[in-house]
């Protein structure tokens, strides 16, 4: 029986049980999870006379709430359940496209997701746009595993990503789940994107917020994804950025994503660095400054209700940096003086029992929100800042196209402009220039050292010409002095680190080089003058382990800097039915389980439709990943036959 007579005979059944009015049931926009406008929410089901169509309506409706609840493991049963018995009913292939989509297996949320489009008027549904663009994106993409991860990455620079992202992503499942008791048991996605184009089109958050605000990563569709730094003008603090979006997805998960995002971006910035050590050490003296200066009146603070539905929706970096201080000074007023952990674990608790935000906070901590509110103002004015003058908002600036409009090294960055706040500044950084460029170092370390003397360390570009031109004369403790106050307040700035475990490495300072250009890398781990400086302490080291790691790092930016294109495999697009000199095999099982093919893993999970195979004889394995069950199958697939499989797993 062709599939259009199985749709039409559905059909026909359909509309015997008044089924036609479920066709899209819960078919809504997705909703909002740090970067997204708001949406429609599910709806309620249907009044239907039919009893049968009625049940099967709540049934739907409840899968599309279990998701919207982030309870992915219960809407997977049940949207398994739905498509094992009306496989061919559009809202069902809908729910179990759905279902497919937050199992990341794109291919085949498409396929259902297009079968389900294919029986209703709408042309246009936001689940098949995010998984056609996910497959765009990360076409060609190379993987790694760790215990409770798998990291996706373009092959090439991005694979320097993979042993930091998996290894810090890591300490963050065991701190951040011994604070919040939850340790997730499926392993986690995460996906790097290589442009804020594609960021945009998998998230749904538009490319003109994601440059204004500089977001970088979002958690959202049941996985983390971010930008790789390489993306960015000099990077950014991504293993922090990673750790950040997985408390947001520890958060979802415990109260089945009922927090406000007021609370979600409080807890997710206090607890960043948590990967690393102690949690609340992510504030910058750049933000610590405009808490301080709103706290003097200097400023407006920025609302709760300002920050719905997203920071990334506000208006500049600068209120982003404001807001997050704000939430994150919240969260250790409650950590750190309101009941600590116990009380913000039970402020999500009643929140995931159906209070709002200020029932909850009442309820956990016993005060009303508005006393709430003020008293966390009044602790914030006790609490010290560093108010640094010399501080300055680190901008998020992503690179276009192949040309580059700014610096990606610090060598680069030595020779970029160096404007100042200070005309009499600027005069002498661009004679320092000119001097510099005619090998005239003592003169130009003299221009440099005047301009400092006008404006210090608040253009760290500055400290960093006059830190190399005494490089150059061989006044090593100077530079390092330099540096050293240029560190203190801006200490993102990746250029000064690659600069002091310059002076170290020079030193012979084995120690100290290799903490700074450890700093280093974890902001822009694509300057290969940080790898190059890693190799040559391991090398001293005789670390031969240290050593494969530099070399693979450097072998990596030597083949991008050749000028071999690391695009994967955009340009071959997945076109199953034209592929030639193939089998195919469509497989489903009970329950639904991970597709093994001679050993491979194909990134799907059953139910699989048409997927090509080289002919012969094939070992297929289903695995549900859930329990570790698994089936093995062997299969002969002839050149272009279609060989159709349904298994039960045994228990």
């Amino acid at each position: 029986m062709s599939r259009h007579e199985v749709r039409r005979r559905a059909y026909r059944f359909a509309a015997r049980h008044g089924l036609a009015l479920l066709l899209f049931m819960g078919a809504t926009q997705p909703t909002p999870v740090f970067g997204q406008a708001p949406v429609v929410s599910d709806p309620a089901p249907p009044v239907l006379e039919s009893e049968p169509a009625a049940a099967l309506a709540r049934r739907i409706h409840e899968v599309h709430s279990l998701f919207q609840q982030w309870r992915y493991d219960e809407a997977y049963q049940g949207a398994e359940a739905l498509y094992s018995e009306h496989p061919e009913l559009p809202p069902v292939q809908y729910v179990a496209g759905r279902a497919k989509f937050y199992m990341q297996d794109y291919a085949g949320a498409v396929e259902l997701l297009s079968q389900a489009a294919e029986g209703s008027s709408r042309s246009q549904d936001a689940y098949l746009d995010f998984a056609r663009a996910t497959i765009e994106a990360t076409r060609g993409y190379v993987s790694e595993k760790s215990e409770n991860f798998e990291i996706r990455v373009a092959p090439g620079p991005d694979e320097i990503l993979i042993p930091r992202a998996l290894d810090a992503l890591e300490r963050a499942y065991a701190n951040i789940g011994a604070d919040f008791d939850y340790f997730p048991e499926r392993r986690i996605v995460v996906e790097a994107y290589t442009r804020a184009e594609d960021l945009s089109a998998v998230s749904g958050l538009p490319v003109s917020a994601i440059r204004n605000t500089g977001t970088v990563a979002i958690c959202k569709h049941n996985k983390i994804m971010f930008t790789t730094p390489r993306a960015l003008l000099m990077g950014y603090t991504w293993l922090d950025t990673l750790a950040h979006e997985y408390v947001h997805y520890v958060v979802s998960r415990v109260s089945n994503n009922t927090v406000p995002i007021w609370l979600h971006e409080g807890i997710a910035k206090y607890q960043e660095t948590r990967w690393r050590g102690e949690a609340g050490l992510a504030l910058s003296p750049y933000a610590e400054g405009l808490l301080a200066s709103a706290l003097r009146g200097e400023r407006d603070f920025i609302t709760f209700e300002e920050m719905h539905p997203s920071m990334a929706l506000l208006p500049s970096q600068e209120h982003t940096s404001l807001a997050f201080a704000q939430v994150f000074s919240v969260v250790e007023y409650i950590v750190m003086d309101s009941g600590g952990y116990p009380a913000l674990r039970s402020i999500m608790g009643e929140m995931k029992a159906g209070k709002d935000d200020a029932d909850a906070v009442e309820a956990a901590l016993g005060v009303p929100f508005d006393r709430f509110q003020r008293d966390w103002r009044a602790w914030l004015r006790t609490r010290p800042m560093r108010t640094d003058a010399h501080a300055r908002l680190q901008a998020r600036t992503y690179a276009d196209g192949a040309e580059r409009p700014g610096p990606s090294t610090a060598k680069e960055d030595l020779e970029a402009g160096a404007k100042t706040e200070s005309s009499k500044a600027d005069k002498h950084t661009r004679l320092g220039d000119l001097l510099r460029m005619r090998e005239r170092y003592v003169a130009a370390a003299k221009q440099y050292q005047k301009a400092y003397e006008e404006v210090g360390p608040s253009q760290p570009r500055l400290p960093n010409r006059l830190a190399v031109t005494y490089m150059l004369v061989g006044n090593m403790d100077r530079a390092e002095e330099v540096l050293k106050e240029a560190v203190d307040p801006n200490p993102n700035y990746v250029t000064t680190h690659v600069h002091l475990g310059r002076v170290y490495l020079a030193g012979k300072r084995w120690d100290e080089a290799e903490a700074a250009f450890s700093r280093a890398k974890k902001i822009n781990p694509f300057d290969p003058e940080i790898h190059s400086g890693l190799l040559e302490i391991h090398r001293h080291r005789r670390d031969e382990d240290g050593i494969e790691k530099a070399s693979r790092a450097l072998a990596l930016l030597r083949q991008e800097a050749s000028g071999r294109q690391w695009r994967g495999r955009r340009d071959q697009p997945r076109d199953y039915d034209a592929t030639e000199d193939r089998g195919f095999l469509s497989l489903n099982s009970r329950p639904w389980a991970r597709v093994i093919i001679d050993d491979e893993d194909t990134g799907m999970t059953t139910p699989v439709f048409r997927l090509p195979v080289e002919p012969g004889r094939r070992i297929v394995t289903l695995r549900h990943e859930g329990t570790g069950t698994e089936r093995q199958l062997t299969i002969v697939v002839d050149k272009g036959e279609v060989v159709e499989r349904m298994v039960t797993l045994e228990e």
